[in-house]
C-alpha cells in the first residue's frame, strides 16, 4: 500500500480496506476452487465495494492536495488564506 495516496487520518482505514480486499480475493479463489459460485459472487461484490472505498479514500487525498495548492497559490499573490477542516470525532 502506498501511504502517500491517503490522508494521514485515513491511513488506518485504508490499511484495513487493503487487508479486506486481499482476504476477499482469497475467499473468491477458495469458493471458485470448491465450486461454491454463490459465495464467489458474494465475495466479488464485497471486493468491488472495498475497491470503491479505497478509491474514495484516494480521491479525498487528491482533492485535499488540490485545495492546499490553491491556498498556496493564493497566498503567494498576497491573499490571506486559511484552510479550515472539520474535526473527526
Amino acid at each position: 500500500m502506498n501511504k502517500e495516496k491517503y490522508l494521514i487520518h485515513d491511513l488506518d482505514q485504508a490499511e484495513r480496506e487493503h487487508i479486506c480486499a486481499y482476504d476477499l480475493l482469497t475467499r473468491m479463489a477458495a469458493a471458485l476452487y470448491y465450486e461454491d459460485l454463490k459465495e464467489a459472487k458474494l465475495s466479488a461484490v464485497d471486493f468491488l465495494n472495498t475497491i470503491k472505498e479505497i478509491e474514495k479514500l484516494q480521491s479525498r487525498k487528491v482533492n485535499h492536495d488540490k485545495l492546499v495548492n490553491v491556498a498556496r497559490e493564493l497566498s503567494l499573490t498576497g491573499m490571506d488564506v486559511a484552510i479550515i477542516q472539520r474535526s473527526r470525532a
